[in-house]
């Protein structure tokens, strides 16, 4: 019983990542944005200010490839460059919050869905299901760390041949 169960939720957890890949993906071409460019919007909008090198960390890009989305998007009005206040010598790119108002609507039936669904189960499942899905997220994280360290390192073995 326990491995139908998990098997099950291991399916609905990847209907929902795929289902939500191709929901922002969606978002991002109505709004003239190809996937890659919108998810470093994504990004930004819930991590705040990065500088480029953490957005590169982030999506596991290059640098050259970031240098060039955060051009791309700054020349949109997506996103702005600024110093960061703490190190001078640091860029922060941050979201233009006159674009992120263009994102909202395109959200608004998830979140509506969303409201409708929690309020549907009591604080304590709530919280549960919190619980879970943190620490779904929190492995994902691990993971894509450890394969991008694995990818690294083969990389460099490859050069030392």
């Amino acid at each position: 019983m326990a491995d139908r169960r998990a098997r099950t939720l291991a399916d609905s957890v990847r209907r929902v990542g795929v289902a939500n890949t191709a929901f922002v993906h969606a978002v991002g071409q109505r709004l003239g944005l190809n996937p890659t460019d919108f998810d470093c919007v994504d990004l930004l909008d819930s991590a705040g200010p990065l500088t480029p090198g953490q957005l590169a960390e982030h999506t596991g890009l290059t640098t050259g490839a970031v240098s060039g989305i955060v051009d791309r998007l700054e020349t949109a009005g997506w996103v702005t460059r600024t110093r960061d206040p703490g190190d001078g010598r640091r860029v922060l790119v941050e979201l233009a919050h006159t674009r992120h108002a263009e994102v909202l609507p395109h959200y608004r039936n998830v979140l509506a869905t969303l409201d409708q669904l929690t309020r549907r189960i009591d604080a304590s499942t709530q919280r549960a299901v919190v619980d879970v899905l943190d620490e779904l997220a929190t492995t994902f994280e691990d993971e894509t760390v450890r394969l991008r360290a694995e990818a690294r390192r083969a990389r460099g073995a490859l050069r030392q041949r």
